[in-house]
């Protein structure tokens, strides 16, 4: 009697636990709920082909090993936002709220497509990174095909820009790298003449 009121018992916590998850989840901002352990967050309502799905993955798994890390969140209606539906057709200031939900687990680049437009956001970088102006100049085509191709595009753009800018700094430091050991070079050149100097002068004074 005692095993069977135990497991009913254990069955109702289980219960009531997936209830309060299910409804934390909706209750919440899905995105980034979903963003937190993988790189693409899309609503089943925004009717995206399984193949542009793959796609996009497959490019944020890209953009993750090249040291670009992109995570990608689409909103194809208001109902997508769980309780910040405040924020629907506002794609720019939707990207930073998702960035400081995020912030706990990921602090890289956040890419949001909506049917409006595209919103891009890299926590301490300001609005102007680089690929981030050009990145929210894409606009998304009609549908949910139309919306994944934007988040492609846009990170796309981001990977790009962040292999040139990476590109560059690593000329820079192999630049900085040469004059430092020219220097140090020159400064053994002169140490070991004013080695020598002062015994050739010790010898003429014997």
């Amino acid at each position: 009697m005692r095993r069977v009121l135990a497991m009913a018992v254990a069955a109702t916590l289980a219960a009531a636990a997936g209830t309060f998850a299910a409804t934390a989840l909706a209750d919440g901002d899905p995105a980034a709920d979903i963003l937190l352990d993988t790189t693409v967050f899309v609503p089943q309502d925004a009717k995206v082909p399984k193949q542009d799905q793959a796609a996009l993955l497959a490019l944020t798994k890209r953009a993750r090993a090249a040291g670009a890390p992109v995570r990608v969140a689409i909103i194809s209606s208001r109902y997508d936002l769980g309780t910040v539906t405040a924020l629907f057709a506002k794609p720019q200031q939707y990207a930073e709220y998702l960035s400081k939900e995020l912030e706990l687990g990921y602090h890289g680049r956040v890419v949001v497509v909506m049917p409006q437009g595209v919103g891009v956001h890299w926590p301490g970088h300001g609005l102007d990174f680089p690929g981030a102006v050009e990145a929210r100049a894409v606009k998304p085509a009609a549908g949910g095909a139309g919306l994944a191709a934007a988040g492609s595009a846009a990170t796309q753009t981001l990977m790009q820009a962040a292999a040139g800018t990476s590109t560059s700094a690593d000329s820079d430091g192999g630049s900085n790298s040469t004059i430092w050991i020219v220097l140090a070079a020159c400064l053994a050149a002169i140490a070991i003449a004013t080695v020598f100097g002062v015994r050739l002068r010790a010898r003429r004074r014997a």
